[in-house]
């Protein structure tokens, strides 16, 4: 139902566009870096400039696919600034 288009690999920081893969059923996309809302979606362009910060630190950045009666039904995460598996890169 929804998945990263954007993969933010290496040491990042600063502010980041994050653009998603998301299926039609999707209405509402949240965006939360850290658990925190970092902003919502509600259509295309399924993007969002999120802000990592001024220092290259270890994050979570997760996305919530909603569909129109506010149900969860998909849900992404990415490390960022953490080792990744091998297979994932």
């Amino acid at each position: 139902m929804i998945a990263f288009a954007t993969l933010l690999i290496g040491l990042v920081m600063g502010a980041q566009s994050v653009e998603l893969v998301v299926a039609e059923a999707v209405a509402e996309v949240e965006v939360r870096l850290d658990g925190e809302l970092a902003g919502t979606l509600g259509g295309p362009p399924w993007a969002l400039e999120v802000d990592l910060g001024p220092d290259p630190a270890p994050h979570l950045l997760e996305v919530i696919a909603f569909d129109s009666l506010n149900e969860e039904i998909g849900r992404a995460r990415q490390r960022i600034n953490l080792p990744r598996n091998p297979v994932e890169a």
